[in-house]
């Protein structure tokens, strides 16, 4: 993962550079803006430089907005633009594994699947690992992407918490050779925290789970008993545990402390929480790419607030979920204004 996480944050910090190479204020859409840097940002730490980020980057979007249709096994009638955005990236895939130069530049996790697939012969063609890799692009980016913007939302709106993020990084800061010591950053109690509340309140997933045998299940505040077969498919959307007031006092609301080991038994009355906060799924089926994310968040949330002064100019949007609903983090319903300026140095020696 080392590797992973050196490539996002000499990315991620490019970036910031091109978007924001002098200390003149800039409007920006907070969503937008967080979804470019993480996308690009992501896709170059997993894919290696040569990778089309930016060319393919609305074709990904408009594919991303159709998922639901693949899914559900819809026609191409019924959404053709997404069929054909979906096609259009499966080439750039296809352009990018052809050429050997470019593949050799990414991550050995990329390396170490192309490896693999010299191995099988009999699936070994371009098509099948553009398919295959299509699925780590979209496991890479997907979700990382808003979760990433609504952290740096609700931090900026929260009164006080912006400072108390500072805080944390500024411990952490060595002014000299600007530099982070990044370890007790991704260990640190109150930015887990408030990145898993996030989670918890903008995640929404469905975890699908088949039954190995007959079971009987207790159901709901009048402890209905339901026996459920052997065979059948059980599902577990995590809106139901995540906004569960019987679980998480004032579940609509976002508490940035809420997941500190002081706040069990106060903000978390789950008895096991593991049992109630599902955000990567569970089991042996849970996100492998987990802790990645989590560190890529604490990244972007670390630069962004260290190196800039960001004003928001509306409130945190609704969160969109409507034809989306269990296939992941929401996306927000509308932009979010703010305007950014980069932090004078000598703001970040104090």
């Amino acid at each position: 993962m080392e590797d992973l996480l050196n490539r996002f944050r000499t990315r991620y910090t490019e970036q910031l550079d091109d978007l924001l190479p002098d200390y003149k204020e800039q409007e920006i859409d907070l969503y937008t803006f967080c979804k470019s840097t993480m996308f690009n940002s992501s896709c170059n730490a997993v894919f290696g430089r040569d990778f089309p980020c930016e060319a393919m980057s609305k074709d990904y979007a408009r594919f991303e907005q159709s998922i639901s249709c693949f899914i559900k096994g819809y026609p191409r009638l019924i959404d053709r633009d997404g069929f054909q955005a979906r096609e259009n990236v499966h080439k750039y895939l296809k352009t990018y594994l052809a050429d050997p130069t470019a593949v050799s530049r990414a991550s050995q996790l990329v390396i170490s699947h192309m490896n693999s697939f010299e191995q099988k012969p009999e699936v070994n063609d371009l098509d099948n690992k553009a398919s295959y890799f299509m699925g780590i692009l979209f496991a890479s980016a997907s979700n990382v992407v808003p979760a990433a913007f609504w952290i740096v939302a609700h931090t900026l709106a929260t009164p006080g918490m912006k400072e108390k993020v500072r805080a944390i990084i500024a411990e952490n800061y060595d002014a000299d050779s600007d530099t982070f010591n990044w370890e007790p950053l991704f260990a640190n109690e109150n930015l887990k925290s408030l990145i898993s509340e996030t989670l918890r309140l903008h995640s929404n997933i469905t975890n699908a789970r088949l039954v190995s045998e007959d079971t009987e299940m207790v159901i709901g505040p009048n402890k209905e008993k339901k026996v459920v077969k052997k065979g059948e498919i059980l599902l577990l959307v995590s809106d139901l545990v995540h906004w569960d007031p019987a679980v998480y006092p004032e579940p609509d609301k976002w508490i940035a402390e809420r997941f500190l080991p002081e706040n069990a038994g106060k903000l978390i009355l789950a008895e096991k929480e593991w049992k109630t906060y599902v955000p990567w799924g569970g089991g042996l089926h849970m996100c492998s790419g987990r802790f990645f994310a989590m560190n890529e968040m604490v990244v972007q949330l670390t630069l962004m607030l260290w190196y800039f002064d960001i004003t928001l100019h509306e409130e945190i949007p609704r969160a969109y979920i409507k034809e989306r609903f269990g296939l992941g983090v929401a996306h927000p319903t509308k932009e979010m204004k703010a305007t950014i300026v980069r932090r004078e140095k000598s703001a970040l020696r104090a």
